[in-house]
């Protein structure tokens, strides 16, 4: 909320709700550039080349198969446990780091500039030493995720809340990558 307050040398005299319009509308542009690009995307892989037909697409089939279930019981927890702290960071971010808008811009394009990144690593490295070595280490690098916010918190300087999401980036990029071939190949 940024409504009278100068920002860049300029007054800001948009409500706060023109402001939340502002972000979404935004976001769904970017949304709207990536869908087409996508469009003109060369589809390599696709249902009639891989030979799939009615009989083996039923949506209860990977259920029946016992590594996906342990796969997706393991995963679950996982979720449950990183979804406990991911929350924590805006109140981080605002309310004990006291960032402003243009330094969580700044923090958050260092998340999606990593994850980009190591997502395009993790692609190659996945097919040459494989994925779930790979889901491993983009776990183990999650594990120090929440650690890394500590010196933002202890100094006060949200600078260092970007070596958090350097983190959070570099381990979501091996991960999120990785495990979506992962429960392809289950």
């Amino acid at each position: 909320r940024y409504e009278g307050q100068v920002v860049l040398g300029w007054t800001v005299s948009l409500s706060w709700e023109q402001q939340y319009m502002i972000a979404f509308a935004a976001s769904s542009i970017s949304y709207l550039i990536a869908l087409g690009i996508i469009i003109f995307f060369k589809e390599t892989h696709s249902a009639k080349n891989n030979n799939i037909t009615e009989d083996n697409t039923n949506l209860f089939e990977p259920f029946k198969n016992k590594d996906y279930n342990k796969f997706l019981i393991i995963h679950l927890v996982f979720a449950i446990v990183m979804s406990t702290f991911w929350p924590v960071t805006p109140f981080i971010q605002i309310d004990i780091l006291d960032m402003k808008f243009y330094q969580i811009a700044i923090a958050s394009a260092t998340f999606a500039i990593c994850m980009g990144i190591f997502q395009t690593i993790s692609g190659k490295l996945a097919d040459k030493i494989g994925r779930k070595k790979m889901i491993i280490i983009g776990c183990f690098i999650l594990i120090f995720f929440p650690i890394s916010y500590a010196p933002a918190v202890i100094f006060g300087k949200w600078q260092y809340s970007i070596l958090a999401n350097f983190v959070a980036g570099t381990g979501s990029g091996f991960f999120y990558t990785s495990i979506n071939t992962y429960i392809l190949d289950l």
